[in-house]
């Protein structure tokens, strides 16, 4: 059908559905592209793009922090997010990245949306409570932190940073 009339919306996003399932996500934001030059107001074709694009940005980002550029791989996640705010390992990501190159009051938000989210890892909690910490709210952090050991009992980086609260 595409092929027929290259400006059929319908078939061009159905198209781009198609190469998503098959896992050809480049060719798949490119189809959702064109159905946006179609129909510049496709909700349904802009949200799935930007899906994608947030799941081409977090991997990109991954790529960066894995390898040390983490300047680089704060852009990539932050982009990730705009376009998916609902991304929870980029807020996860961006928030310790963040927290990394010490700006952690720009981190904190990322993080508690993390948690907020339900991530699955008890290191972002820590780094929000450290976060709340630097911040001077000490009962913040205590509450994350206790928070965070209800649901990571076995944690120990989580009960040695709460008993050194309670201090």
């Amino acid at each position: 059908a595409v092929e027929i009339d290259p400006r059929n919306d319908v078939a061009l996003y159905n198209l781009g559905t198609a190469l998503d399932e098959a896992g050809r996500t480049d060719d798949a934001v490119a189809r959702y592209e064109q159905v946006l030059a179609v129909v510049p107001n496709h909700p349904q074709a802009r949200h799935n793009r930007d899906l994608l694009r947030a799941r081409q940005l977090e991997d990109e980002g991954n790529r960066f922090a894995a390898a040390g550029s983490l300047a680089e791989a704060v852009t990539r996640y932050a982009d990730a997010v705009r376009l998916d705010p609902r991304r929870t390992h980029s807020h996860a990501a961006l928030g310790m990245a963040l927290t990394q190159l010490g700006r952690t009051a720009q981190a904190r938000p990322h993080l508690q949306a993390a948690v907020d989210q339900g991530v699955n890892d008890p290191a972002i909690p820590n780094a929000l409570a450290f976060g709340l910490m630097q911040s001077g709210d000490r009962q913040g952090a205590r509450v994350v932190l206790q928070a965070a050991q209800r649901r990571f009992p076995n944690d120990q980086n989580i009960a040695r940073n709460l008993a050194l609260l309670r201090k």
